[in-house]
């Protein structure tokens, strides 16, 4: 969490309690208030808003269909949210249609 007079607390508390923050509840990033958000950070929390869950069975089975990025690799942390968003589907549920 900020320190307690930084500008976005209120903000930061509200996502905190919605459990968005999860990246950085559970170590996979380092939350800093100060700092500049990653681009793996905005895309874990834009996932996590609009409910876009990664299929990793979909995604493993069809990695060679779908948009991926070389600088982006399969042991990231955030590989699976990056290919989440970087390809072209609705999903409803677990389901995929393209």
């Amino acid at each position: 969490m900020p320190r307690a007079n930084h500008w976005a607390l209120p903000e930061a508390q509200a996502a905190y309690d919605e459990c968005s923050l999860d990246i950085y509840t559970k170590g996979l990033a380092r939350f800093n208030a100060d700092k500049v958000i990653t681009r793996a950070e905005v895309i874990a929390l834009f996932n996590r808003a609009f409910g876009r869950m990664a299929d990793i069975a979909y995604i493993d089975a069809n990695a060679d269909r779908l948009t991926t990025f070389k600088h982006v690799k399969t042991t990231d942390w955030f590989y699976y949210k990056v290919i989440t968003v970087a390809n072209t589907y609705a999903s409803y549920g677990m389901e995929w249609f393209n």
